[in-house]
């Protein structure tokens, strides 16, 4: 009875190691772009990436027209998917409240390094 205990407590804690691995997913998106006097002032996304990491994002969005933002966001991981709200660097003139865009961007955390892309529709305040 004690040895079926114990390899139970074994498997156990194999299975909430594994469980927790694979929580450490890394990945972001882009969930929306806001827009003031037809610039975009910040894009917003969800990152998921292993607690502790430092991460680094560069994100573009763009409309049909050719405008484009550049944003950047910086900060430590959670654990857990979490939000990040760029500081935008660089605007053109032209974005309009509703419409789509698109948007791809490159994110760092704890030396791994992916593309994304995604699509966006622009916000007002």
């Amino acid at each position: 009875m004690r040895k079926t205990a114990l390899l139970m407590a074994i498997v156990g804690l194999l299975v909430a190691s594994a469980a927790g691995a694979s929580a450490a997913v890394f990945g972001a998106d882009i969930d929306r772009a806001v827009v003031s006097g037809g610039q975009v002032v910040s894009i917003s996304g969800t990152i998921a990436c292993t607690q502790g990491d430092e991460y680094l994002l560069r994100v573009n969005v763009f409309d049909r027209d050719g405008n484009t933002a550049i944003g950047r966001a910086s900060g430590t991981c959670t654990g857990n998917p979490q939000e990040y709200v760029t500081s935008v660097v660089e605007s053109d003139s032209g974005f309009a409240c509703g419409e789509l865009l698109g948007g791809h961007g490159q994110a760092r955390a704890g030396g791994d390094q992916k593309s994304f892309s995604d699509r966006t529709q622009a916000v007002c305040p």
